[in-house]
């Protein structure tokens, strides 16, 4: 796919406006993304909201001061091209690419890469990029808060009940090897309800990029989860979004087909609410992070 001189000029623009360390371009749109996603791989092109999509008439993306660090950061996230179909842990595909929207650049290995602990990998992604790894602590489905300082020094084990916990042991160095590794142990204790409770609930006039639409039944076992990764607005106020969710197998983050139309995947608010209707439990959640 070209990108035009018009597309890239709009979204450098765009990106200026992102606050603190973001502020400090680099003059290559790629180094850009390097810098601020060291997970990014794609060799040669970016794919971009502002490269992929079309734009509402009449809207633009938030002024950045209305905005924390990570809902900046969340709704910059790069995207895969056009081509590129939904890719499934066991081999083969979810989804083909025209059954979607776009998958979101995010890669990924294993069997934990589900829906529901999705939105784990991207918070901890997040906080590696600011050098805030022991901030980093997660609320099993069953089990204490699991912390990355205590996962250094000690071994996970698991109880009667399936209870995760950590049993003293030599202590270990931090690296990204251990963030991963922790990271992982994390989002294998995860459930749609335990993902909740990471979480504060929050109004529909609050909904931003990073927060999580979380639908489930009374177990919070079974369900789906939505991340808000963009989201624009026009002079009245009125808003729209996009957002993006795995598999309950593991599976690409991937934009969902919406409107009919690969190219224009924004919803409204209550467009998102109908996606939980199935289930008895649904609601906006936000990561307790700024």
């Amino acid at each position: 796919m070209r990108i035009t001189i018009s597309a890239v000029c709009l979204l450098v623009a765009l990106l200026t406006t992102v606050h603190g360390e973001e502020d400090q371009q680099p003059a290559n749109l790629r180094d850009w993304y390097v810098k601020n996603y060291d997970f990014f791989s794609i060799k040669d092109t970016v794919f971009t909201f502002e490269t992929e999509f079309v734009m509402p008439e009449g809207y633009q993306r938030p002024d950045s001061a209305d905005l924390t660090p990570f809902q900046n950061w969340v709704s910059h996230l790069p995207l895969w091209h056009r081509w590129k179909p939904v890719g499934i842990w066991k081999g083969g595909k979810a989804f083909e690419a025209d059954q979607v929207s776009r998958a979101v650049h995010l890669p990924w290995k294993g069997r934990n890469f589900k829906d529901c602990a999705i939105p784990l990998r991207i918070l901890a992604e997040f906080l590696r990029y600011k050098h805030r790894e022991f901030d980093f602590q997660v609320i099993p489905v069953l089990g204490d808060t699991l912390r990355y300082g205590d996962w250094l020094k000690g071994k996970p084990t698991y109880g009667g009940r399936g209870e995760v916990f950590f049993r003293p042991s030599e202590p270990r160095e931090h690296d990204p090897y251990e963030c991963f590794r922790f990271l992982d142990l994390c989002m294998k204790n995860t459930t749609y309800g335990s993902l909740a409770e990471n979480c504060d609930s929050i109004r529909d006039s609050e909904v931003a990029p990073g927060d999580l639409f979380i639908t489930c039944d009374e177990k919070g076992r079974t369900g789906a989860v939505y991340v808000v990764l963009n989201m624009v607005v026009n002079d009245t106020g009125h808003r729209l979004y996009v957002v993006a969710t795995g598999c309950s197998d593991a599976c690409d983050f991937h934009i969902p087909l919406f409107n009919h139309d690969r190219n224009y995947p924004w919803i409204t608010l209550e467009r998102i609410k109908k996606l939980g209707s199935d289930m008895t439990r649904s609601g906006f959640f936000r990561f307790k992070v700024k």
